[in-house]
């Protein structure tokens, strides 16, 4: 997402005018001074979105409902949490995870014809 300034925000717009006392704006540049594909290319190397990135990586690791989700939303885990590295919110078990049981416990139960 591009902010009114000029501000890119890869993950959406949830963080959007939001600020981290650890990483400031979450931002990985300003589309007005460099072009979107340098910007992207080098947005591992903002620490918040890699913050974000092991986030994933720690999610894919540890639950069994990453192929769902693929890690969750990184506002999510920054806004519960105050950090992107996070795995299991709120968020995630009411959303996700409880709705996942569900439909897995539907689809256990025997069909009435």
């Amino acid at each position: 997402m591009v902010m009114w300034n000029g501000a890119l925000v890869p993950t959406g717009p949830e963080l959007a005018g939001s600020t981290s006392p650890r990483h400031g704006a979450p931002s990985i540049g300003d589309i007005t001074e460099s072009g979107l594909a340098e910007l992207m290319e080098r947005a591992a190397e903002v620490p918040w979105v890699a913050e974000a990135l092991d986030g994933f990586t720690n999610c894919r690791a540890t639950c069994d409902h990453f192929a769902f989700c693929l890690g969750g939303n990184p506002a999510n885990k920054f806004f519960e949490t105050g950090r992107f590295d996070t795995t299991e919110t709120t968020h995630c078990r009411t959303s996700k995870k409880l709705l996942m049981k569900g439909v897995f416990q539907h689809v256990a139960e025997p069909r009435k014809r």
